[in-house]
């Protein structure tokens, strides 16, 4: 029993612990975490899921725009870029928003850095598969390596 609510009690202080390693930023239609601290990608996915936030994802120059003035605001580091959502499968020409699986396409809105995004598929020395934001260049988007550690942006649509 002893076992059993040091257990529930380490769980809940961890929870507290992450749920305030983010700014949280009210936006039009949807509510932004930034985070405090640095991961790879896939491990910022996981921690958005577990505190039950998505990944950010962007629908248009406005939700950049919003954002991009949230993350200058907040970050007061030298960081530049961040972690949002977006991911290229190794086999696809095309990233998609990994919260809803929507694939970003000509007719999408995209904010792409010139020459963006230079990871393309069946290449194996570029491993450039996840999506990040220079939030100190206009908001431009990248590719990028996985493996990185960044900032990155979580959310919670209204």
């Amino acid at each position: 029993m002893k076992f059993y609510i040091f257990g529930v009690f380490l769980v809940s202080f961890l929870a507290l612990c992450n749920a305030e390693d983010y700014d949280k930023v009210k936006l039009t239609g949807r509510t932004v975490y930034i985070s405090r601290s640095k991961a790879p990608w896939f491990t910022a996915l996981d921690n958005c899921n577990r505190l039950r936030f998505t990944f950010a994802m962007i629908k248009s120059q406005k939700e950049n725009e919003e954002l991009t003035n949230a993350l200058l605001s907040v970050i007061k580091s030298d960081e530049e870029n961040v972690w949002i959502g977006g991911l290229r499968h190794d086999l696809d020409d095309y990233f998609r928003w990994i919260s809803f699986g929507t694939a970003l396409s000509k007719t999408s809105y995209t904010n792409w850095a010139p020459k963006e995004p230079t990871g393309r598929p069946h290449r194996t020395q570029n491993d450039e598969f996840c999506m990040q934001m220079s939030f100190k260049d206009g908001g431009k988007w990248s590719d990028n390596t996985c493996w990185r550690k960044r900032l990155y942006v979580c959310e919670k649509r209204d």
